[in-house]
């Protein structure tokens, strides 16, 4: 288990105390931000054979920073609040809530205008320079309630469904892999106000056979909890990556259904009204699947349905081409999902 920095109480919840003036001047020497709205990347970047964990923030635009994750809060401020229609029964997993629940989401599942919209981008990962897909890990989180990544899939009968691939209640949240060249965007849910720390590692092997690895700790402040009084997370000190697990063979999979929604980019602040949202569910139990185009909005409350075309290959499996990023795919295997 890693060691979260901060205040934490039995049962893995996050306190989340007033900063101190002298912790305050400590961070004036960090680059710390508070981001509550806009477009920004979950990046793996590849530089001389050293790989690095960073947040790529688009959220101003025309404008690019590249920031270390420990810097950084998300503040999923109560305009991310969505109450789920009854239109979303049977399409939203029950872990993640039901009609009539309220969740804090991002701008993937509602398209409302100006909220934050994290994604995966791998663009700065040269293809020839790795053997293996990046592997972007959830070892921990800390939190006061559920913490769900998702992507949408196709179901036969319902549309859009969601299918999760990280569930932040587990001991083991999940990993995703996303080739060199990916730029997609998850679905994010939280279930409850407060503060989460999520760790996360992207790790890589090298045409070399070298593995490389980077690892960091954001922050999310979900409500009206404010941002200001949250203490960011100690920078991260380097170390020596763990060997991954081998991966499995398709069709070995025994575990949940992925979802998809491969986006290639942009800024958020697609409008939509109220209660728009592309689709939901999908248990943690199932086999390979795949998405592909973030969803788009209307405004009859009803979940929105994906504008890209889908293709369905053997195993269950979905591949999206969505613009600018090529072919995505997602492969749900038990607590992995791929990304290419």
């Amino acid at each position: 288990m890693s060691l979260w920095i901060g205040a934490m109480v039995a049962g893995g919840l996050l306190a989340a105390p007033p900063v101190s003036a002298e912790e305050r001047a400590d961070e004036g020497e960090r680059d710390r931000v508070v981001l509550d709205g806009g477009h920004l990347d979950l990046a793996a970047r590849l530089d001389e054979g050293e790989l690095t964990f960073q947040v790529k923030d688009g959220t101003t635009p025309g404008e690019e920073v590249w920031r270390e994750p420990n810097d950084v809060i998300l503040h999923f401020d109560p305009r991310h609040a969505w109450e789920i229609p009854e239109s979303g029964a049977g399409r939203i997993p029950e872990q993640v809530g039901r009609p009539g629940d309220t969740l804090w989401v991002d701008h993937s599942v509602t398209n409302g205008p100006d909220l934050l919209w994290p994604g995966w981008n791998t663009e700065e990962v040269p293809s020839g320079n790795v053997s293996t897909p990046i592997t972007a890990t959830f070892s921990d989180v800390a939190r006061p309630d559920g913490f769900f990544l998702g992507q949408w899939r196709d179901d036969p009968e319902l549309g859009n469904v969601v299918g999760i691939d990280i569930d932040g209640t587990q001991p083991e949240p999940g990993a995703v892999e996303l080739r060199p060249g990916v730029h997609a965007h998850p679905l994010w849910f939280f279930t409850e106000e407060g503060v989460y720390r999520i760790r996360l590692e992207m790790s890589a092997t090298l045409s070399t056979g070298e593995r490389v690895a980077d690892t960091g700790t954001l922050t999310a402040v979900v409500g009206d909890t404010d941002p200001d009084e949250v203490e960011l997370p100690a920078p991260e000190e380097p170390g020596e990556p763990e060997e991954p697990e081998e991966p499995e063979e398709p069709g070995d999979a025994d575990g949940g259904e992925a979802g998809g929604a491969g986006d290639s980019g942009g800024s958020a602040g697609t409008s939509a009204g109220e209660g728009a949202a592309g689709g939901p569910p999908a248990d943690t139990s199932a086999g390979p699947s795949n998405v592909g185009d973030s969803g788009t909005g209307d405004s009859s409350g009803e979940l929105a349905e994906t504008g890209s075309d889908a293709v369905l290959l053997g195993g269950g499996a979905l591949l999206l081409l969505t613009a600018g990023a090529g072919l995505v795919a997602v492969i749900r295997r038990r607590q992995r999902t791929r990304i290419d």
